[in-house]
């Protein structure tokens, strides 16, 4: 089950850095469990392209195809410099909004120990699978909720 490609595996007590890249035209509030992260900053991106190059879009559609294409970075696709997080965002946070046409980045402590001591928010370490989705439910219940386990 944790070989499934449906699930991110982090290692326990450790400090992630998470790209949530937004392709579509609505704002998702994402919401890790578990865990507490910091918001770093916001992006502008090329959506259009970086879903083209990756392949996931149906060419005679438009849609998205659940299955098909391949991770891309997004770097290539970025537009402008990253914004900082507004005061509003500071200090540690369960949900994000991931603006529509943004790379969202997070920094995710995974445990009590993570590395570079970095500040966290949760003082022990922990290993098992959780989830991370979007709080809009028919989101959540199309596909917009995805498995992690700490390893």
């Amino acid at each position: 089950m944790f070989g499934s490609p449906d699930i991110t595996a982090v290692k326990s007590d450790t400090l992630e850095q998470w790209e949530l890249i937004n392709t579509t035209v609505d704002a998702h509030p994402i919401h890790l469990h578990f865990t507490q992260f910091q918001v770093l900053n916001r992006q502008r991106f090329d959506a259009g392209a970086y879903l083209a190059a990756t392949g996931y879009t149906d060419p005679v559609s438009g849609l998205v195809v659940p299955g098909q294409g391949n991770a891309v970075p997004v770097d290539p696709f970025l537009i402008g410099r990253p914004k900082n997080a507004p005061a509003g965002e500071q200090g540690w946070k369960d949900t994000v909004v991931a603006l529509p046409g943004e790379v969202t980045r997070i920094r995710v402590p995974f445990g009590a120990e993570a590395a570079g001591g970095a500040p966290l928010a949760i003082g022990e370490s922990f290993k098992g699978e959780y989830v991370w989705h979007c709080h809009v439910l028919e989101h959540e219940d199309n596909d917009m909720m995805q498995r992690y386990v700490i390893e």
